[in-house]
């Protein structure tokens, strides 16, 4: 291996991270909002327990527009702040943790006291002014060898839609794209910022256009595509694999999953057809990008100016320590996490949301028996996978081992650095064991959940589990609309149309006879052609397919919480239904709704309230009649699980 090799790998180890092994070893489905740049803030004026009766706008026809008939009143007073792209319920709760996080990290001692506040100090920041990426800088300019990134990704704008779409908004997001890396070349002290920076625009554009499309890449049989590594030379050839995959440290494995075979052959490629000098100016731009947050202050500017204002339409960059908070749970979450839920998740609360979890998973297979469609044999296949799901509530079961990660003060590159290569090597070590199904993948302070189709496991981290999701005080109406159809909806990814063809082990493996995929297959296709139906903008409707995943999980996990809640004795449907609405009340800025619908698996959150229509008993407590927009004939509503 040459020195350029050498170096070239050690950048890659750095630059690789963890996207590779997880995108080879793991899908997960999350149930939060898509494709927002910044968390939203708090609601103005939430209501104590259950449905917040003035949020209701009783103008609007629950049968045309559920959304705004639970949410409009909530809509007409509410302003986005000019620190966020989106605003919503979901933000008590995550403000609620920031506050918390913050918090406990001001008063902490060693790693996680240290990150907090070398973060935090922006005058050595600025003093320091590009000296923490001198070294790095200067092992791309040693390279003599031609060695770029292992698998699809690489891009600078959110998805290859933004590279390869024409129109007049894509072209300004474009232009303004190539001047925002010219900046940043600029503020590096490099020459010629404006023409390099068309060259490595150049060169992302080439790249996009040998990348998947999103809907590509959520179909898991395209992914599945072993490689061994002395295959890479000869399937996708220009690239020193031997080089570069000793250096990421995944030769020894004797087998590689290659998601995007297509990516791998063009980006290789363009390895032999683009300038050394290209390469260089395009490592050069998103080692600077990638650190931008904690080098002098202009450098931040200038990240937020592009990837804030400008992807995301918000006005004003979040205070400083919002964003001190984020990266230290990044690089440090479960030490962080073992603080939170100590001192606001109690043991009670654990064994509450177990038995609310109990009874929907019981009432999901309650539903698996009343199929009448599907026969003897797949049924019992489903009934097997959700019988060994394992379900994780509030925190995991044993905490990572941090303590080998060192953190320095003063130092927040070589904090970020070093807590990435941390992760990168823990992550390697995974592929060299047995999966572990009790593995978390949210920290217990993060507000979502998640589902693990590998592990046939589910997260519930106690972020989530707070008013007004989950609400001791409420109505069971209200908590089983709420936060019942969240576990509900996790619980369904098991099932969805990428989780479906995952069996009870994990593994990816066909468990369906003909006859019944054809119905279920049948049943989604109805699905995505009601997604396709939304129109958000008058030139840009919503992705059906592509979200199709998050879909099914809302239609199923809406449908067991609703029958887990008539098992405990409930009755108040309209209750039920109105708190499930709330659910998402949100707005959006247009930049960030855009990009959703174009890179993100979940449908905005106003058609996602919209999933009531699908199920018959939404439309009696609301007096829903034929002719109202929402109004689904019953043979058309959709009925996957």
């Amino acid at each position: 291996m040459t020195n350029s090799s050498r170096r070239m790998s050690h950048l890659l180890a750095r630059t690789l991270y963890l996207s590779f092994l997880l995108a080879a070893a793991l899908t997960m489905a999350a149930c939060g909002g898509g494709a927002k740049a910044d968390p939203p803030a708090s609601p103005a004026s939430p209501a104590s327990h259950g449905i917040d009766q003035s949020a209701i706008d009783p103008s609007v026809m629950p049968g045309d527009d559920f959304f705004r008939y639970a949410n409009g009143g909530w809509l007409k007073r509410t302003e986005i702040p000019p620190d966020r792209s989106s605003y919503g319920v979901w933000s008590i709760l995550f403000d609620r943790a920031q506050q918390r996080t913050r918090e406990l990290m001001e008063h902490a001692s060693g790693q996680v006291g240290d990150y907090y506040a070398t973060y935090m100090d922006e005058q050595a920041i600025e003093k320091k002014r590009l000296e923490p990426m001198r070294g790095r800088l200067a092992e791309i300019d040693a390279l003599a060898d031609k060695l770029p990134y292992l698998l699809q990704g690489g891009l600078g704008l959110p998805d290859r839609d933004y590279y390869v779409q024409t129109g007049a908004r894509m072209d300004g997001i474009r232009a303004a794209y190539r001047t925002h890396i010219a900046m940043v070349l600029k503020l590096a002290g490099i020459d010629k910022p404006e023409e390099r920076a068309a060259a490595v625009f150049d060169l992302e554009r080439r790249i996009a256009n040998t990348h998947a499309t999103r809907t590509e890449s959520v179909d898991v049989h395209k992914a599945n595509n072993p490689w061994t590594p002395d295959e890479f030379g000869r399937r996708a050839p220009g690239i020193d694999w031997k080089a570069l995959l000793a250096g990421a440290r995944l030769d020894a494995s004797p087998t590689i999953i290659v998601w995007h075979p297509g990516a791998f052959r063009g980006t290789a490629a363009l390895v032999q057809s683009v300038s050394m000098d290209a390469w260089k100016d395009y490592l050069k731009f998103h080692e600077l990008d990638r650190y931008s947050r904690i080098l002098p202050k202009a450098f931040a500017d200038e990240s937020f100016a592009f990837y804030g204002k400008t992807l995301s339409g918000t006005p004003q960059q979040q205070d400083r320590w919002k964003r001190a908070v984020n990266a230290t749970n990044g690089a440090l979450g479960e030490v962080v996490a073992q603080m939170y839920v100590a001192k606001y998740f109690p043991a009670s609360a654990k064994t509450q949301l177990q038995e609310m979890v109990a009874a929907i998973v019981m009432a999901f297979d309650r539903r698996l028996d009343a199929l009448t469609w599907m026969s003897p044999k797949t049924k019992a296949s489903a009934k097997a996978k959700l019988a060994t799901l394992k379900v994780g509530i509030g925190y995991p079961d044993s905490w990572r081992d941090f303590s080998k990660l060192q953190i320095v003060r003063a130092d927040a590159v070589g904090n970020a650095e070093r807590a990435e290569l941390f992760d990168y090597e823990y992550r390697l070590q995974q592929l060299r064991e047995a999966p572990d199904r009790a593995q978390w993948w949210l920290d217990p302070q993060t507000v979502n959940a998640v589902n693990l189709p590998i592990q046939n496991a589910l997260n519930f981290p106690a972020a989530i589990l707070e008013p007004p999701f989950y609400d001791s005080q409420a109505s069971g109406a209200a908590r089983y609309g709420s936060i019942g159809a969240i576990i509900g909806h996790e619980i369904s990814h098991s099932f969805d149309d990428q989780g479906s063809q995952f069996d009870s082990t994990g593994r990816l493996a066909n468990w369906w006879t003909a006859e019944d995929l054809a119905h279920f297959t049948a049943a989604s296709a109805k699905l995505v052609a009601q997604y396709n139906a939304y129109m958000p903008f008058t030139d840009l409707h919503e992705n059906g397919q592509l979200t199709l995943s998050e879909n099914i999980a809302d239609v199923a996990g809406l449908s067991a919480a609703y029958d887990a809640y008539h098992a405990s004795g409930g009755t108040d449907d309209r209750t039920f239904f109105l708190s499930f609405g709330q659910s998402w009340q949100s707005k959006d800025r247009e930049e960030v709704a855009r990009q959703q619908v174009l890179t993100d698996g979940h449908a905005l959150d106003e058609y996602r309230a919209d999933t009531v229509r699908n199920l018959d008993a939404w439309y009696a407590p609301f007096d829903v009649k034929p002719g109202q927009k929402l109004h689904l004939a019953p043979e058309d509503r959709v009925r996957v699980w």
